[in-house]
């Protein structure tokens, strides 16, 4: 037999066995008590027993209500917990918030979107799940992330985008590489060096591809990581040079490695905010995407003016 309890009758039980009177769990509950007595003859009527002995004027716990209670304590402290994570979440003063993105992403801009977020709003937790564009669309289609960070957009997902970032294209490399002396790098240039890469099929990647599809070139490619951190170690053992965007690139105090812009053609890759169409995001994302805006829209239209 299935038995349908509801929470009403579960927070009267709980209340009852807590307070050992129907009037003060009545009270406490902001109902009547005959709406409390109710409820709890409702819960024996469905299980077969009785749960108080109503024989004294303070109610006590029959056997069968000793075996109930600690079931009944469980889901009753779930649901005040569940309670009281919502109104912490309405108030910003808890909760979590997922973010999909790029690997280039998460190094160049999310560090700087959670320093300023996290200053203000120390209680709610960022989940950032790295990965290749098309995962971070799916990611946000199917509500494992509440919002994505990419340079790929599939319009059949149903997303709405928004441009947040354009991305220009460096070739970094060490200060004492030969492409380094100059001002500018052309992208055939890099035909007659060694190059570590993004790996095939990432975001970086296929616009790296667009490129040497539309000029012919070809690159003599040594290693490829998924990850720019990875590359810039490469780069800094010295193993080769890296076409890279903006957000990928090593910091300005970097003692090793520097990056000169790429030309003819110059390049840049557009970088969107995913959300779900039509679809309200929860407290926490809600109070995260003014961050998110705010720093990615500082970054628009990159100029080359930390080229170093």
């Amino acid at each position: 037999m299935i038995m349908k309890l509801s929470l009403r009758q579960l927070l009267a039980f709980e209340a009852a066995a807590r307070l050992g009177s129907f009037s003060r769990a009545a009270a406490s509950l902001g109902i009547s008590q005959p709406a409390l007595s109710q409820a709890i003859r409702e819960i024996e009527t469905d299980i077969g027993y009785v749960l108080f002995d109503r024989t004294t004027r303070k109610i006590t716990l029959t056997r069968a209500g000793q075996q109930f209670l600690p079931s009944v304590e469980r889901v009753v402290n779930a649901y005040d917990s569940a309670r009281e994570d919502l109104s912490n979440l309405a108030s910003g003063k808890g909760g979590r918030v997922t973010v999909a993105c790029l690997p280039s992403i998460g190094y160049g801009l999310l560090p700087k979107v959670l320093a300023a977020f996290l200053a203000n709003h120390p209680d709610i937790t960022v989940n950032i799940l790295e990965n290749r564009a098309d995962q971070v669309a799916q990611s946000v289609r199917n509500g494992e992330a509440d919002l994505g960070i990419s340079n790929v957009v599939d319009m059949s997902l149903g997303l709405e985008t928004r441009l947040l970032i354009e991305d220009a294209f460096a070739v970094v490399c060490r200060f004492d590489h030969p492409l380094a002396a100059r001002r500018h790098v052309k992208w055939r240039d890099l035909q007659s060096t060694a190059v570590v890469a993004m790996t095939t099929g990432t975001g970086i990647w296929k616009e790296i591809e667009s490129v040497l599809n539309r000029t012919g070139s070809r690159l003599s490619v040594r290693a490829v990581s998924d990850n720019p951190g990875t590359l810039l170690a490469l780069i800094g053992a010295g193993v080769g040079v890296s076409p890279l965007p903006a957000l990928a690139w090593p910091s300005g105090d970097h003692p090793l490695l520097v990056q000169r812009q790429l030309v003819e053609p110059t390049a840049e890759r557009r970088v969107h905010l995913l959300t779900r169409a039509g679809e309200p995001m929860g407290p926490a994302a809600r109070l995260f995407m003014p961050y998110v805006l705010k720093t990615g829209g500082g970054m628009v239209s990159a100029d080359h003016s930390s080229l170093r």
